[in-house]
């Protein structure tokens, strides 16, 4: 999987881990929008699926690859 950039996402008024019923593993639809600088959500989503280990996996070694190339964004 070749991911060139990604993006941390705050919750507004709900924190993620809370509206994707605490899993790590997740894809979603959902609004976002740039607030005080940083990626927010408003806590309306749809389609939440569960992701299976294998992506869970890759998912973690793409994540763990933009932090070191400094790709990963909190703002």
């Amino acid at each position: 999987m070749t991911v060139e950039a990604a993006y941390g996402v705050l919750g507004l008024t709900e924190r993620l881990r809370d509206l994707t019923q605490g899993q790590a593993a997740v894809a979603v639809e959902m609004g976002l929008m740039k607030r005080g600088g940083r990626r927010v959500s408003d806590g309306l989503l749809a389609g939440l699926t569960l992701l299976g280990p294998n992506y869970k996996r890759d998912f973690t070694a793409s994540y763990t690859e933009l932090r070191k190339q400094g790709t990963f964004s909190l703002g």
